[in-house]
């Protein structure tokens, strides 16, 4: 017996009418709808803008969530994104200790994803990672991998919009030429 997609559809409706009830049939049909039609995937080593990311996420859809990162975006892609909130919070790093993270990075790289999060409001920022973008600036690393955790809330960085690109500052004149204070 044959069956046109309508008939079929209608079918399938009045099954899961009989087995769960209407309220359950709207949200699978929901669930359907939302795995075949909002989710996308994302190349490691070809992935899309993080603009076209957060423009994705802002309309709807989302990448598949990856086990450790997303894909691998240049060091000056991310700097948009960098928030500087942390250093407020007492966490700059003394000439030393900056040091010894830089050569920790040489020894066993980066390991860790810097992750960003992505508002509903199309704005986005790096809440892990901000000191290992750094450390990859200085260490001329081109690429880092990135994880995006999308939020269903606004997104702020700092008092800045993710538009404004972030700077980073060197230390005072008295301080060592390899040595970055990040604000």
């Amino acid at each position: 017996m044959k069956f046109t997609k309508s008939q079929l559809k209608d079918l399938i409706y009045e099954s899961l009418e009989e087995i769960a009830g209407i309220n359950t049939k709207r949200m699978i049909l929901a669930e359907i709808k939302i795995m075949k039609e909002n989710y996308y995937g994302i190349k490691r080593d070809d992935p899309p803008s993080i603009k076209d990311v957060i423009r994705n996420w802002t309309t709807g859809e989302k990448p598949y969530d990856e086990e450790d990162y997303h894909g691998t975006y240049t060091i000056d892609e991310l700097l948009e994104y960098r928030d500087f909130e942390w250093a407020e919070d007492g966490e700059q790093k003394s000439p030393e200790e900056w040091n010894k993270l830089l050569q920790d990075v040489k020894e066993t790289g980066i390991i860790e994803p810097v992750v960003i999060y992505v508002g509903i409001n199309g704005q986005a920022k790096i809440v892990e990672g901000n000191q290992k973008v750094a450390i990859a600036q200085q260490l001329n690393i081109k690429k880092l991998p990135v994880k995006f955790v999308f939020v269903e809330e606004e997104v702020r960085k700092g008092s800045k919009m993710t538009q404004e690109p972030a700077e980073i500052h060197t230390a005072a004149e008295d301080a060592r030429s390899d040595t970055y204070y990040i604000r």
